[in-house]
């Protein structure tokens, strides 16, 4: 009886400390709502590749001007996600080797802990010139994010090898996650107007 109080104890304490040492929550803003269009779209497809997949840079014009918290937070809206915590600029620059000052402001978030696969980078650049560079590095960093669930858990693997990456007007947005064609596609509706 008392080991089962003093492991409870400890996993209640454990709970408190990870919330305590999480990001403060940020209001999310409601997406603006849009008017139906006849205009194309670009469909995404749901069949698995080999590679990464690095959509064509899309003009700006047409995008809305988000905050990448804003846009994260439609994702948030919509999906659940498994526990998550955001990256700070010096894990960003050291894992995705990014020159963040090209940036207008950027979110990249991550699992607490790595039993799950679920990333989820949003860079808002300040000149979409930039954007291939960037679209390479979240290359570079699926591939690693991949490699890291290669021999330790192979259905995380499966889903770390595709990933979906793509440029938005002046924003670049990587997603790994099972849903990650459809949270994608989520992310134009947020974004395009």
């Amino acid at each position: 009886m008392k080991k089962t109080i003093a492991v409870t104890a400890a996993a209640l304490t454990l709970i408190l400390a990870l919330a305590g040492c999480a990001a403060p929550a940020q209001e999310a803003t409601p997406a603006p709502t849009q008017e139906p269009t006849t205009a194309p779209t670009q469909e995404a497809t749901s069949v698995p590749t080999q590679e990464p997949t690095t959509a064509p840079t899309q003009e700006a014009p047409g995008t809305q001007e988000l905050p990448s918290a804003d846009v994260y937070a439609a994702l948030t809206d919509k999906y659940e996600f498994a526990a998550t915590m955001e990256m700070d600029e010096a894990r960003i620059q050291d894992t995705y080797g990014v020159d963040l000052s090209l940036c207008e402001d950027y979110l990249v978030m991550e699992p607490m802990m790595n039993v799950k696969t679920a990333e989820t980078a949003i860079f808002r650049l300040k000149d979409a010139a930039n954007a291939p560079a960037f679209e390479e590095a979240c290359a570079k960093r699926a591939e690693a994010v991949a490699k890291t669930f290669e021999s330790y858990l192979q259905d995380q693997y499966e889903i770390a090898k595709n990933p979906v990456i793509k440029t938005i007007g002046n924003y670049v947005v990587m997603i790994i996650n099972e849903d990650a064609e459809a949270m994608m596609q989520t992310v134009e509706e947020a974004l395009v107007q």
